[in-house]
């Protein structure tokens, strides 16, 4: 095992993603991540703030799937992990 690598950011995302959805319910407001719109078109894409209908644990990258509306109307199952966690949740150590 080579110990040299740099700490994985995408895991520590993942974690700090999964800790976050666990928080979640139903009418909660979240923001997607910008890569998200940038890779989608047309009705696929999201809306700046989506409502969350209803949040399930299953498995997925975070163990939480969340179900909002698209700008169509229509309902998507998206892992927590395509919204950004708000800067208010993360929480630094004491120094």
């Amino acid at each position: 095992m080579n110990d040299n690598h740099p700490p994985r950011k995408d895991l520590v995302s993942t974690s700090m993603s999964a800790l976050w959805a666990a928080s979640l319910g139903a009418g909660d407001k979240v923001t997607p991540i910008d890569l998200w719109n940038k890779t989608e078109r047309g009705p696929n894409r999201l809306p700046v703030e989506c409502v969350i209908e209803c949040v399930i644990r299953q498995p997925s990258q975070t163990g939480f799937t969340l179900v909002v509306a698209d700008v169509s109307g229509k309902w998507k199952s998206l892992d927590a992990a395509w919204f950004k966690v708000p800067s208010t949740f993360l929480v630094r150590p004491k120094p």
